[in-house]
């Protein structure tokens, strides 16, 4: 079984990207939140579709454990969707690379449920089994493998380009789940975005590499100890080159 949605974070509105306000999430698939009413009913032709699919899937799904499932994993990535565009900046490394990287890049993140996640908050629950930047076209293939071209479909409909970042999360468990999101870089990082996205200036050179390091060094122990903000603090200190 496969289920693939975009998602958005549970920090920005979907439709414009707003964060000083309580953002109130779609009563009908949870997976999206916006500031306003205004910005609901405006955002409400292209999120319809995608919107009715998730709640006719679940409708679909009598098991309760699966069931179960879906909202624990829903519970996850409420907690991570904002740091998985972080951890994608950072593996991205995208000081040095080419300029049209990010829009032809995907950070893909392959996930497993806990075994002890009953003993575990929400945010802890899965762990993770790999992760890295992957070519489109790769990103498609495993897509295509596991879940069709309905899961290729979802991906191909990610706003691409050298400004946003985009995240692909797979789910292993008896089946697998699978959601995808993209967000404009400077929303995410806001005044320190050309530290690490300036490919003209040599310190967001470094700060991009060091940063990748550390992702790889970093990353899956955050998930496993259900540290949501850990990658936070790297914007906030000066320039350190860490190394494994």
């Amino acid at each position: 079984m496969s289920l693939t949605f975009p998602v958005g974070s549970p920090d920005y509105c979907f439709r414009c990207a707003r964060s000083d306000i309580n953002l109130q999430a779609c009563a009908q698939c949870r997976l999206v939140r916006y500031c306003s009413r205004a910005c609901q009913k405006l955002d409400w032709p292209e999120h319809r579709q995608s919107c009715r699919s998730r709640v006719s899937v679940l409708k679909d799904v009598p098991d309760p454990t699966q069931r179960k499932d879906w909202d624990l994993f829903n519970r996850w990535l409420d907690h991570w969707s904002r740091g998985l565009f972080a951890w994608g900046v950072f593996a991205s490394n995208v000081a040095n690379q080419q300029p049209d990287y990010l829009a032809t890049h995907c950070f893909l993140v392959r996930t497993k449920k806990c075994i002890d996640c009953s003993r575990r908050s929400s945010k802890g629950a899965f762990e993770l089994v790999s992760s890295d930047m992957y070519a489109d076209h790769e990103v498609a293939g495993v897509l295509t493998s596991l879940f069709g071209p309905e899961g290729v479909n979802a991906f191909e409909g990610l706003t691409g380009s050298s400004r946003h970042i985009r995240w692909v999360l797979i789910c292993e468990m008896s089946y697998y789940l699978c959601h995808s999101a993209s967000m404009d870089i400077q929303t995410l990082f806001l005044d320190t975005t050309s530290r690490i996205t300036n490919r003209n200036d040599s310190f967001a050179r470094q700060l991009a590499a060091s940063l990748e390091t550390r992702y790889r060094v970093q990353f899956g122990a955050d998930i496993k100890a259900g540290d949501v903000e850990g990658w936070i603090s790297f914007l906030k200190t000066p320039l350190v080159v860490y190394s494994a």
